[in-house]
């Protein structure tokens, strides 16, 4: 489901639509369930329940049921799935508010970095610089869960949708050694943020441009800018760290997906099934996430205290 977001979309969008008191989905029949579609089913779970109906879901895997008890989603679960042993652990928390973007990057950080296993911490794990990676792996990765936590809410809150909600979820694949982390929101999207700009952007894909490019904010405040606050770097930093990591990133808004925007092999898809929040989603190797690997990308921000003092 993250592999295909628009399937994703779509079952959303069919589960939304649905005219019975009580929607049912096996989780049986989809291949495998990662972090983005957590998220649209947490988020399909609250439309449902605002609406006066109840989403019932059928054979989840206790991974899944686990995730969706975390992120509060009213879900009635009944049997069990399959074990998923292929895959890691899965971490999932709600965030109400952007004040609390820094506790859940560092809590779900040092989650990750405790299940690297006994056997990697004393065998490898020893970098050009002499740093153990597993202790390096949790500041930088609390950091790239920090910063896209803090982008998304700037982006999801106006006037019209003052107290939007996020769902994290982050995944750990021991196959590959990836981290894949996906965030959704319910909020306004990117288009409606950056309506605000001095050449504010026409459609959803150049809105999804746009929220790329460095030093372009939905906050553009002089005194927000004296502060080194909302300075439209959260996702230019996040992808450039994903880029460095061998990785990937892509956003979703509106009608929009675009991959890895503003780089040489940046994707657009357009969707049939719009999103009116905004969805990010990145994956990168977790053996590359050094906390030098992070100072190394920094360095092309230094005239920007805000991000420099947080590995200095």
């Amino acid at each position: 489901m993250d592999a295909k977001p628009g399937a994703a979309l779509q079952l959303l969008t069919q589960v939304a639509a649905s005219s019975l008191q009580t929607v049912e989905l096996d989780a049986a029949e989809l291949a495998v369930i990662q972090p983005v579609g957590v998220c649209l089913l947490a988020n399909a779970a609250r439309y449902l329940q605002r609406a006066g109906k109840r989403l019932l879901i059928r054979n989840a895997s206790h991974k899944v049921s686990q995730a969706l008890a975390d992120l509060a989603a009213p879900v009635v679960l009944q049997g069990n799935g399959s074990i998923e042993s292929w895959q890691g652990p899965m971490f999932a928390m709600t965030v109400a508010s952007p004040s609390e973007a820094n506790a859940v990057a560092n809590r779900i950080s040092q989650r990750i970095a405790e299940f690297i296993p006994a056997e990697d911490r004393v065998a490898m794990l020893q970098d050009r610089y002499g740093v153990l990676i597993h202790h390096a792996v949790q500041p930088a990765l609390a950091h790239i869960l920090s910063e896209l936590l803090d982008n998304v809410f700037s982006h999801a809150r106006t006037v019209d949708h003052p107290s939007p909600m996020a769902w994290l979820v982050t995944q750990w694949y021991s196959e590959g050694d990836l981290v894949r982390v996906a965030v959704v929101d319910d909020g306004c999207g990117l288009l409606a943020s950056l309506r605000g700009l001095h050449e504010p952007p026409k459609n959803h894909f150049e809105a999804a441009g746009l929220a790329f490019k460095p030093f372009v904010s939905s906050k553009n405040i002089p005194s927000m800018y004296a502060e080194r606050r909302h300075m439209g770097l959260g996702l230019t930093v996040c992808r450039d760290i994903c880029q460095r990591l061998g990785g990937c990133i892509y956003a979703i808004s509106g009608n929009a997906w675009v991959a890895n925007a503003g780089l040489p092999e940046e994707r657009r898809h357009k969707l049939e099934a719009p999103y009116q929040g905004t969805i990010v989603s990145l994956e990168f190797h977790r053996r590359a996430a050094t906390t030098r690997t992070i100072q190394d990308i920094l360095t092309r921000y230094q005239g920007v205290p805000h991000l420099r003092a947080r590995f200095s």
